[in-house]
């Protein structure tokens, strides 16, 4: 009997060991602000023109509630704070010129942190950039400018090269009514897209842009003492899209539809005779 009632106060020992353990780093874990910090920088394709840019940086906290973003300074020396009553900062310019990119993207970029009264400061650095830092962008060659399609066709796009690229990016804007259900990926440069219409709509266009991108890791520096925030996320995405192309999209009238089913009846039957 004493024996088992030492072993029970021995188990109950550890167990409130390992309890106090386990709090205390929890408290330590949640007393550190964690933030996602990231930029992205995308290269589009005009026609007959050269390339426009669109680029995003931004910071926000990561399931952390003491965690206060102050402000974010750009290589510019321009200064960006939260809008009013949001902790977050994101700054992002559509169809921007070269020159316009490596003026107020590439360089330092400075992130204050706010704990109370103190302001601590990390730096990170965005890489220069030239015009052959972006990867390869293709060319959609289905469907075509200025085609017609349903609500459920086939994307491709092809690179002058050859090469496939380890990752894919795209943009589609739809107009009024029209809404993107799902992407298929088929192959490397392939892919199915299924659109869905609001009530009352029958036809709409859809403007489309397929690429490739790729990822690399920011180093965020402390630049000042006590600022030891943690980083859940830190990367640079870098993308190059094609020219886009714009179709309009429509609801197959009853009777094409029948056309449809009639000619897949008569494709298989055809198949068939062939393998008899």
């Amino acid at each position: 009997m004493v024996g088992t009632q030492f072993t029970r106060a021995n188990v109950l020992v550890v167990v409130v060991l390992i309890t106090h353990l386990f709090l205390g780093r929890s408290q330590v874990a949640i007393g550190q602000p964690t933030f996602v910090l990231d930029a992205s920088l995308w290269q589009l394709q005009v026609s007959n023109a050269d390339p426009v840019y669109r680029y995003n940086v931004g910071v926000r906290p990561w399931f952390s509630p003491n965690a206060v973003v102050e402000s974010l300074i750009g290589p510019d020396g321009s200064v960006l704070v939260p809008s009013i009553g949001r902790n977050r900062i994101s700054i992002q310019e559509n169809a921007v010129p070269f020159s316009t990119i490596q003026e107020v993207f590439s360089g330092t970029w400075k992130f204050i942190e706010r704990r109370d009264a103190e302001l601590l400061e990390y730096e990170f650095t965005l890489p220069e950039i030239t015009p052959d830092f972006f990867p390869e962008a293709p060319t959609i060659v289905s469907p075509i400018q200025g085609d017609t399609v349903g609500t459920d066709f086939i994307l491709d796009w092809q690179y002058e090269s050859g090469a496939n690229p380890l990752g894919s990016a795209g943009q589609i804007g739809l107009t009024r009514g029209l809404t993107l259900l799902r992407r298929e990926s088929i192959d490397p440069t392939s892919e199915r897209i299924f659109l869905g219409f609001d009530p009352g709509f029958s036809e709409g266009e859809v403007t489309m842009r397929k690429g490739s991108s790729e990822t690399r890791p920011l180093i965020i520096i402390p630049a000042s003492l006590g600022a030891d925030a943690t980083f859940q996320s830190r990367l640079l995405g870098i993308a190059a899209l094609s020219v886009p192309v714009t179709v309009t999209a429509r609801i197959p009238e009853p009777t094409t539809i029948m056309l449809l089913g009639t000619a897949v009846v008569l494709l298989s039957a055809t198949r068939r005779n062939r393998i008899t």
